[in-house]
């Protein structure tokens, strides 16, 4: 999910805590697909003081006394900036005096100044610094700050994953009535993480704007979040509900709204023929999301005629874009009775959708039925039939040296082809390894990485962090390419939170408290 500016009157979405995948995991299978369990992102706001009477002051008031060092006024004045009540919004100007206030030992500031450092708000991106914020406050009792903190010590990214220490702090958070922690505290204890009762070392959190009724400014603190348990397969409703967060996140309001309308509960999400077409276009721009629940479409018979095999190769699809979904709902297909009696049926009438899905079972390791040899052979056959995506795949087979010798033109060439058939994929990856190669017109590349990423392309928002991270095409910002990078690890992308890794690697400081292990 990419960092929204909101204003809501609730204190925070709710959210549940899982597994960040292990150190280990990321250099032992660098290539492998990512067997993640997407959920919501949790959530924190900036936090207002609770006096109602600060609202009643006029801009001047509150700047004459933020400027004689009077630190509440200093924090007053940092929401307003931040907010643009009464001021023009500056959100260089707020963590300027969100720092003053803080200081000056102002706890809400300090927090806030937090939610800064971890965006990269008007100050540098730090998520060390935002860390020990949050933690001097987490250590004076507020229960937002307990619960922010705890999200450290799951993602494995700023501290060594501790399942204690995240236990130990939402307990705190929880106990003080924080409702956000009391859900993540469910879900600990309903996977079996419950450290000693002496290691949680309950305390008795003073009154905190999460305990009164003063409305909090929505801006969000997001975390990744990820679980181990991947022997379930998703529901139709959760894979819905993916779609149409993913939907949400294009500049379509089209697609939010027509996603948002339909009926995603229960066992069967329903679908008519507007959304049906939204879906596909979603899909064909390069949403894992969009791809998965297509694939549940031919896999369940949903608006569709039921077809396991073109099922297959949706669920294909999402998987070469690091869908943590798709892997597992194409193991339990391919274990049907008939799937493979299907799939010979169609290979042996030279279908090319059909040599494609056999091929690429091969190539991620699902079937040793056949040899790479045979395997790039049915590529091959459905290439010959200008399938497009045969032609991408063959095209990452010569740009990896997978089952052949490795040959960049040759890649573009199978990349050009298909992009020439109207694949929208193969137009990202050209633009992707235009990047990385600086042989072209990196202004061009970058554009359509922004195109596509504003369409639902998580290939294209990881690339387009790349381009931030360099300063390719683009102006170099970490702070941008933290934004995106950490977006796309949300969905999945295994390759995105590696980066995400880099760029935590680039400033981790010294201090035994921030080594992370392999």
């Amino acid at each position: 999910m990419i960092f929204e500016k909101t204003i809501v009157v609730a204190v925070a979405a709710v959210a549940s805590l899982s597994v960040a995948f292990s150190q280990s995991d990321r250099k032992s299978n660098p290539n492998s697909p990512v067997f993640k369990h997407y959920r919501p992102p949790t959530t924190s706001p900036i936090l207002e003081q609770s006096d109602a009477t600060y609202q009643m002051w006029q801009g001047f008031q509150v700047m004459q006394k933020a400027n004689a060092g009077d630190a509440v006024s200093q924090f007053e004045l940092s929401v307003r900036y931040l907010t643009g009540r009464g001021f023009k919004a500056d959100t260089t100007k707020a963590a300027y005096w969100s720092q003053r206030a803080a200081d000056r030992n102002h706890l809400l500031a300090r927090y806030n100044l937090g939610i800064f450092k971890f965006n990269g708000w008007g100050t540098e991106w730090n998520p060390f610094e935002a860390y020990r914020d949050f933690r001097f406050v987490a250590e004076r009792n507020l229960p937002e700050a307990q619960f922010v903190l705890a999200q450290f010590f799951t993602e494995n990214l700023v501290v060594p994953q501790d399942w204690n220490e995240a236990y130990r702090w939402v307990r705190l958070a929880a106990d003080s009535g924080y409702t956000p922690a009391k859900e993540s505290l469910k879900e600990f204890e309903k996977r079996g993480i419950r450290p000693p009762a002496d290691t949680t070392n309950r305390q008795t959190s003073a009154t905190s704007p999460a305990q009164s009724s003063t409305p909090s400014t929505g801006i969000q603190l997001q975390f990744l979040n990820f679980s181990q348990d991947t022997v379930k397969a998703p529901g139709d409703s959760v894979l819905f509900e993916d779609a149409v967060k993913a939907a949400i996140l294009t500049n379509d309001k089209s697609v939010e709204r027509i996603f948002g309308s339909l009926n995603g509960g229960g066992n069967r999400f329903e679908l008519d023929t507007a959304a049906f077409r939204l879906l596909q276009q979603s899909a064909e721009a390069g949403s894992p999301e969009a791809l998965t629940l297509l694939a549940r479409s031919y896999d369940r018979g949903i608006h569709v005629q039921k077809d396991i095999i073109r099922a297959a190769f949706f669920y294909i699809r999402a998987i070469r874009l690091d869908s943590p979904r798709s892997s597992r709902l194409l193991f339990d297909l391919i274990q049907r009775k008939e799937f493979f009696d299907l799939l010979r049926q169609r290979v042996n009438r030279n279908d090319a959708e059909a040599l494609y899905v056999w091929a690429c079972l091969i190539a991620l390791g699902y079937d040793r039925q056949l040899t790479d040899a045979q395997a790039l052979q049915m590529l091959e056959r459905a290439v010959a039939q200008n399938h497009s995506q045969a032609l991408i795949e063959l095209g990452l087979c010569y740009y990896s040296g997978r089952w052949t010798n490795r040959d960049e033109s040759k890649a573009d060439e199978m990349w050009r082809r298909a992009a020439r058939l109207g694949n929208a994929e193969a137009t990202v990856r050209r633009a992707v390894m235009n990047i990385r190669s600086a042989k072209s017109d990196l202004a061009e590349a970058t554009s359509i990485l922004a195109k596509a990423s504003a369409s639902g392309s998580v290939l294209a928002e990881v690339a387009l962090g790349y381009c931030f991270e360099t300063g390719s095409g683009v102006a170099k910002s970490v702070t941008e390419a933290a934004r995106l990078y950490r977006s796309s690890a949300h969905r999945g992308s295994q390759d995105a939170y590696r980066a995400l890794y880099r760029l935590h690697d680039a400033i981790r400081p010294e201090g035994k408290e921030f080594v992370i292990r392999d």
